[in-house]
This record gives structure tokens, C-alpha cells and sequence, in this order.
């Protein structure tokens, strides 16, 4: 038994820290959250968490965890791994299945279990001890170390670090837990991106399944006449005659990255790909089948697409079809997902491919991955959720790759598929095969909560464009001061978030005095959040913060409303709408609330907000004073279609 936890260390002045599954014990300086307890935010965070990506210094979580199915654990760990900041943390305690197991082998199991100090003191034998431990409390899946890591490594978090109970290399999660006895406690971190020098291009290892001779040189030549020139070109020949290896040999004898291995036996394609795989040195791993082609900038266009981008775990490109003379195809199956180059979330790009059973990323050859993201996928390298694929490989491995991060998708075709009438996957058996293999897979997927086991909504995912556009210009300029901590801060934004116009709007943040933890949240979410922004407005009064923030905003119309007061559901739309169907209306608010929707115009006509200790009164007395329409009438919730 481990005595009473230490008190937690005052957490950094600014870290940005969130504790799930407070229960009735928040911790000070954290942002608790819980479903029905004593919380700062009270929410489902099997929904997800409330947090923009990569904002997020550490997350907690104590006895939580066990009450999540597996594929909700794999979800849960999926959402921290997105909120937290390259490099942050996340501390999981939990009970720990091999401890409960050691106690029911244990002749001592009634006082080892520790449960009469929860009031379990009639335990009849270490069967029902055992029960209690994995059924009540509304226990669900509970782990033991090598589960946890396993899942938080095919969540995409990586250096699991196990930790005694109160203790930590992080000092705001010293002393944390508040539960006595044995505990499981482990802390990973969210992936930071080693780039390699400029004068140390990363190496790429091309592997070339090689079987049939037809097309292999041809293949062969495409990898080494790559721009990217820092390349190994391994080949594995799984061919009954010895065509393939004549060409490698000569090959070799002008390229040394050039390097042939004939099989001991035929392994057939899955197989041979792994054996290359296990043979690779790169950083980079690019697949090229024998008789596909790549164009010469494909390989460093990948490597340039997925470097420095930790978010992201693979990267494809359009690929073209050919047909057995090299002649272009039409894309009959082969529509690009985007029109531009875009990134999209590996969990939506999943869903959508496994809810539709057909590869929307393409065959082996169209992609490119690190390396040390694909180690881990187990028994073999196709293999998902630790099934090895029995067919349809590349799907297992996009899932394994995209369950712990994002594509990075290239409109430019990179390289070219080809269809011919011998290939396997035409036969009646390749098909039936794989179709088991979509249920294998689909069946996995669920599990570890990859999806939910339908297609998106409308078959589409959202994709974030890789060098977004500028921003169109916004037509509501939202004036927000805010001076609260971070729980307010993200009450309302969370309610800010739920009132919805059709139309571009902007949010500009006065931090008129925010918490640092409050204020280093926006500062990261502005990085990837379109159309939000802060002012600095703390040294002024709060209508001189406003006057500052409206002095950069773009939009016709402003709104003022104070982001630390709790609104009605609508007030939004209830704010803007009467300034849209009365061109003669200057302003309009509910009488006595701090909102107020305001032409740009009007606003700048009268000088803004002045100086005073009232903005809205000085406002509406400019405005009125200059002869200019207000309306000040009680507000009415107005349903906004966004179709």
C-alpha cells in the first residue's frame, strides 16, 4: 500500500493543463472537466476534448480511463495526442490489470486488494475479488502496462514512462493522484518533429516487390532517376526465373544504392514487402510495386510534404493509371480527393475508406512514411490492431498509420498505377479474400475506435489546405474582451462556438487582463484557428480595449460582447439580424446586456467608445446623439439555417 499522495507542485505560471474525470476533487491550476461533478467544464469528452489542436501543455487523468470501451480509450488518447503541443504530456492512472492478478494468485488477497477501504469488506473468495475489480464502478476495459503503451503508441503518443504514484519528471504532475493503494501511472508524449540538417538530406529506402519481369526495369529506372539522390533501392526477387536479377546486376554495376536479394522461396507480395522492410536503413520508406512507375520529383516532394509536419504520419499523391503499353487511362475509380494539396485527419480519411470499402489513397507505390511510425505495427508491417492483413496490405498499413495521425494528400500526379489483365486482384478468389479482409479490418477499426462503423455523413471529409489561402474577408468582426482563467475563457468560447451565422465572421480576442494560462491558449490556437486574433487591451480601460480592437477589425458590422458573461442560446443571431433587415439601424442590443451590434461606420462616425467606465452607454449616447437609429428592444433567439 502506498501512503497518501504528496500535494501537487505549483503548475508553470502559464501551462496550459487540463485534469479529466475530476470527480469531487479539482485540481488548482488545472481545467477540470467531468460529465456531472464539481467541474470547470461539464462535458462528454467521449465526444471529444474542448481544445484546439496542439494548445495543451499536459493532461490528466485518474481512474478514468477504465470506465472507456477500448476503441473509446483509443478515441480518448487519439484527442489528447491532437490537443497537446509537440512535446506535451499525457499522465494516465489507472487500475492495473497485472496487479489485480497478482492479488487473486496471492493466499494474502483479502488484505493485498485493498477494497475493504471502500467498503468491501465481505469479499468471499479472490473470484469475486477479481469481478469487483473489472465490473463495478462501471469498470469497462481495464489495462495493464504493455496494453496502455500499445495503445497510446497506435494512438501516435510515443516515450512511455511508467511513474509511481505522486511522482513525475513533470513537475506540475507531482502529486496529482488522490487515490490510495496500487496504481498503474504512465506518461507519453505527443511526437516533436526532428528535422534533419540542411546539409543531411533524410535517406529514403525504395522497396521493390519484384516478381514479374515485364515491366521491373522500367520500374527500376523510375526510382533511380529520383531528384531526391539520397536513396537506397532495395529489391527482393520472389520470380521463378533469373531475368530480374540480370537486370539488378547490371543496375548495381552503376548504381551502388542498387540492392538485390532472391528469395530463399517464394513469400509472396505481403511477405516480400516485409522482408524489404526489415532490410530498410531510411528515415523515409517508399513502396514501389514492379511495374508501377514514379516520376522523378516523387520522392522528394514527399519527403518535402510529410517533414516537419509530426501532425501527420503519411504522405500520397494523385496517381495516374496506365495500362500494360504505358498508355494513360481514364480515371474511372481514380478521382482525386481534393482539388489542391491539403492535409486531412487520418481518423476521418479512415472512416471514410473502411464505411466504403475501397482505398481512396491508392496501392503502395503512391505513398511515402517514416519509418518510425510504421515499427511498431505488429506481427508484420501490414498489419493493423495486431492482425496481420491477409490481402488488401496497404489498407491495413494506412489504418495502422492514419489511427496516429493525418495525410498529407498532393494534387500533382507523382506516380503511375498500372493496369493489366493478369494482375491477381482480378481473380474470383482475390476478391472474395478481400472482402473477408475489409471485415477483419472493419471489425478492428471499430474496436479500437478507428470508426464508428458507418460512413461520414455525405461521403466527404473536411481536408485543411497545405498552404492555406488567404482569408476571405470577414463580414462580422467579433469584439471579445475577456479577463478571466482559462475555464472561463473556454466557456465561452465553447459557447461562442455554438451560435452560428451564414456568413464569414472574425474573432478578435481584447485580453483585457487574461490569466497566462488563458492567454497562452489563444496565442496557440490563433496558429491553427482561421479568423481569430488577440489585442492586447490590459493596461486600458475596457472601452478603450474595445476602441483598440475595433481600430484592426475588418468586418461591416461589429459585435461587442463581453467573453467572460454567460449569454442565452441565439443571442448571436439575435444581435445581428435586426441590423440586416433594417439598413436604416445603426445598433442593436437587448436592453441591459453586454452585447451590442454595431455598424463599422456608424461606430467609427461617432469615435467608438470613448473613455468611460460604461461602453455601451457611451456608444449608444454617441450614436444617438449624431441622429443615428438604436435598437435596445428584449432579445429573441433566431434559428439561422447554415445550409
Amino acid at each position: 500500500m502506498i501512503g497518501q499522495p504528496t500535494r501537487p507542485a505549483a503548475p508553470a505560471a502559464d501551462a496550459v493543463l487540463v485534469n479529466v474525470g475530476c470527480g469531487d476533487q479539482p485540481l488548482p491550476g488545472f481545467v477540470n472537466l467531468d460529465l456531472d461533478r464539481d467541474a470547470d467544464l461539464k462535458l462528454d469528452v467521449r465526444r471529444g476534448l474542448p481544445f484546439a489542436d496542439g494548445t495543451v501543455d499536459g493532461i490528466h487523468s485518474e481512474h478514468f480511463v477504465e470506465h472507456l470501451t477500448q476503441g473509446e480509450l483509443m478515441a480518448f488518447l487519439r484527442e489528447c495526442r491532437r490537443a497537446l503541443r509537440p512535446g506535451g504530456v499525457v499522465r494516465v492512472a489507472t487500475p492495473d490489470l497485472a496487479e489485480i492478478v497478482r492479488c487473486y494468485l496471492d493466499p494474502d488477497w483479502h488484505e493485498r486488494c485493498g477494497l475493504k477501504d471502500y467498503g468491501y469488506d465481505w469479499l468471499a473468495n479472490p473470484c469475486e475479488m477479481l469481478n469487483v475489480c473489472l465490473r463495478d464502478w462501471g469498470h469497462k476495459h481495464v489495462v495493464d502496462a504493455a496494453e496502455l503503451k500499445r495503445l497510446a503508441r497506435l494512438a501516435g503518443l510515443a516515450e512511455p514512462v511508467a511513474c509511481a504514484t505522486g511522482e513525475s519528471r513533470w513537475p506540475y504532475f507531482r502529486g496529482v493522484e488522490t487515490r490510495l493503494g496500487r496504481h498503474l501511472v504512465m506518461e507519453f508524449r505527443r511526437p516533436v518533429p526532428a528535422p534533419h540538417p540542411a546539409a543531411e538530406p533524410p535517406l529514403v529506402s525504395v522497396l521493390i516487390a519484384a516478381y514479374e519481369p515485364r515491366w521491373f526495369e522500367a520500374a527500376l529506372l523510375s526510382a533511380r532517376r529520383q531528384t531526391h539522390a539520397h536513396l537506397e533501392i532495395l529489391v527482393g526477387d520472389d520470380s521463378p526465373g533469373d531475368e530480374i536479377e540480370a537486370v539488378c546486376r547490371r543496375h548495381a554495376a552503376e548504381d551502388p544504392r542498387v540492392s538485390y536479394v532472391r528469395n530463399p522461396a517464394v513469400l509472396g507480395e505481403i511477405d516480400n514487402w516485409q522482408a524489404l522492410y526489415e532490410r530498410a536503413r531510411g528515415d523515409y520508406v517508399k513502396c514501389l510495386a514492379d511495374d508501377d512507375l514514379l516520376e522523378p520529383p516523387c520522392v522528394a516532394r514527399l519527403v518535402e510534404a510529410l517533414a516537419g509536419r509530426r501532425e501527420a504520419t503519411l504522405a500520397a499523391s494523385y496517381r495516374r493509371l496506365i495500362d500494360e503499353e504505358g498508355r494513360v487511362l481514364p480515371d474511372d475509380f481514380n478521382a482525386p480527393l481534393a482539388a489542391d494539396d491539403v492535409v486531412i485527419r487520418g481518423t476521418d480519411l479512415a472512416a471514410l475508406m473502411l464505411g466504403h470499402r475501397r482505398n481512396f489513397i491508392g496501392e503502395p507505390t503512391t505513398c511515402l512514411f517514416r519509418r518510425e511510425d510504421a515499427a511498431d505495427a505488429l506481427p508484420a508491417l501490414m498489419s493493423f490492431g495486431g492482425r496481420r492483413a491477409l490481402t488488401n496490405g496497404d489498407m491495413s498499413l494506412w489504418c495502422h498509420l492514419l489511427s496516429k495521425g493525418d495525410l498529407v494528400l498532393l494534387r500533382e500526379p507523382l506516380s503511375s498505377f498500372r493496369q493489366r489483365t493478369t494482375q491477381t486482384c482480378r481473380s474470383e478468389r482475390h476478391r472474395a479474400d478481400a472482402q473477408r479482409a475489409w471485415d477483419l479490418l472493419g471489425q478492428d477499426a471499430l474496436r479500437l475506435g478507428l470508426w464508428s462503423g458507418a460512413a461520414p455523413s455525405g461521403g466527404r471529409v473536411a481536408a485543411r489546405p497545405l498552404a492555406p489561402p488567404p482569408p476571405p474577408a470577414p463580414e462580422i468582426s467579433l469584439l471579445l474582451p475577456a479577463a478571466g482563467d482559462l475555464p472561463v475563457l473556454l466557456r465561452g468560447l465553447l459557447a461562442l462556438a455554438a451560435e452560428k451565422l451564414p456568413t464569414v465572421l472574425e474573432y478578435v480576442v481584447v485580453d483585457a487582463g487574461l490569466a497566462p494560462p488563458a492567454r497562452r491558449y489563444l496565442e496557440r490556437a490563433v496558429a491553427t484557428q482561421p479568423g481569430l486574433r488577440i489585442v492586447d487591451g490590459a493596461a486600458d480601460c475596457r472601452a478603450a480595449a474595445i476602441d483598440r480592437a475595433a481600430a484592426s477589425a475588418l468586418g461591416a458590422c461589429f459585435v461587442i460582447a463581453d467573453l467572460d458573461t454567460e449569454l442565452s442560446p441565439g443571442w448571436l443571431a439575435a444581435a445581428v439580424m435586426p441590423l440586416v433587415s433594417r439598413p436604416d439601424l445603426a445598433a442593436n442590443g437587448p436592453a441591459g446586456a453586454p452585447v451590442l451590434a454595431v455598424r463599422a461606420d456608424c461606430f467609427r462616425q461617432v469615435g467608438g467608445c470613448g473613455s468611460g467606465a460604461d461602453w455601451r452607454r457611451t456608444l449608444l449616447t454617441g450614436l444617438q446623439g449624431a441622429g443615428l437609429a438604436t435598437s435596445t428592444g428584449p432579445a429573441t433567439p433566431i434559428e439561422i439555417s447554415c445550409a
